[in-house]
């Protein structure tokens, strides 16, 4: 039996009515490997923030004791998304300072200025931008990081420990 090729291509989540928001995090949840930053535990989801709304996910590093708050975003990112991103590291990090911290932001589109905002960010804040689409057809999902999402991030181990 020979293979079947199937033709894929790039789908957009935000303007499909199959998929939003939530069921991508689910997908995250159910395997935090997805976004490429190792074996993750699932910490938390909806984590309620201070005056700051909800923190998409918190993932763990049991093995380095480093916490990834995660955030989430279907379309493109914007400057909200990346703000959002670092008030909700900044809090994590300020709580519970006996872990490091990395704020991860997600997004279907990330454009070559915010990859450039979030790289000069990152020279004093750890963040990692993940582009993350969805491709196939509609009986043969997948999910893929773009290739060199993570070029504007950091995993900044050691380096936000504390409120330093």
């Amino acid at each position: 039996m020979g293979l079947e090729y199937v033709q894929h291509r790039r789908i957009l989540l935000k303007t499909n009515p199959d998929f939003n928001e939530e069921w991508l995090q689910r997908r995250i949840a159910a395997e935090p490997a997805l976004l490429g930053l190792g074996e993750l535990d699932v910490k938390d989801e909806q984590r309620t923030q201070p005056r700051r709304g909800r923190l998409d996910m918190l993932l763990s590093d049991p093995e380095t004791q480093t916490r990834y708050e995660v955030e989430i975003q279907l379309g493109a990112t914007d400057e909200t998304h990346i703000i959002r991103t670092i008030e909700y590291w900044d809090i994590e990090r300020q709580r519970y300072p006996q872990y490091d911290h990395v704020g991860v932001i997600v997004a279907e589109e990330i454009t070559a200025r915010f990859f450039n905002v979030i790289s000069l960010f990152n020279r004093a804040i750890p963040l990692i931008a993940i582009q993350r689409h969805r491709d196939g057809r509609q009986d043969h999902p997948g999910l893929h990081n773009d290739p060199g999402s993570h070029a504007a991030g950091n995993r900044g181990r050691g380096r936000t420990r504390g409120t330093s």
